[in-house]
């Protein structure tokens, strides 16, 4: 794949847990976050964004990581930019997390002030 293109992005982001397993590194929940960010902000994922972080919280469950305010404020926001994009598919990826976020049996996220925000301008964006 041809480094800058949405393929290669994402791809990148495996590459780094594909890399710390070969060295038994365990990643953790400032790993997941980055890649979280990192995924939620590229300019290149365009409309995928969503998708991309809904996948890097798939492997944050697989590596049974528990998510932090951080994480809960990173998906939220980009909840918030996927609400703001008028993309069907990134408001539906964005819906599903939310929803994972509420359940008690799912992501086991509380919110705090500054995602208080977030949930604001989606509900707003409904």
């Amino acid at each position: 794949e041809e480094e800058g293109s949405p393929s290669w992005t994402v791809e990148f982001g495996n590459g780094i847990l594909d890399s710390m397993r070969s060295v038994k590194v365990r990643p953790d929940v400032r790993t997941f976050n980055i890649l979280l960010d990192t995924a939620a902000r590229d300019p290149l994922l365009l409309d995928h964004r969503m998708t991309r972080v809904i996948h890097i919280v798939i492997r944050m469950q697989e590596h049974e990581i528990e998510p932090d305010i951080v994480t809960c404020n990173i998906i939220l926001n980009a909840c918030a930019s996927a609400a703001r994009s008028g993309n069907i598919q990134a408001k539906a990826g964005a819906a599903r997390l939310m929803a994972a976020m509420a359940d008690p049996k799912g992501l086991k996220m509380a919110p705090n002030q500054f995602s208080k925000r977030h949930e604001q301008v989606l509900s707003d964006r409904s």
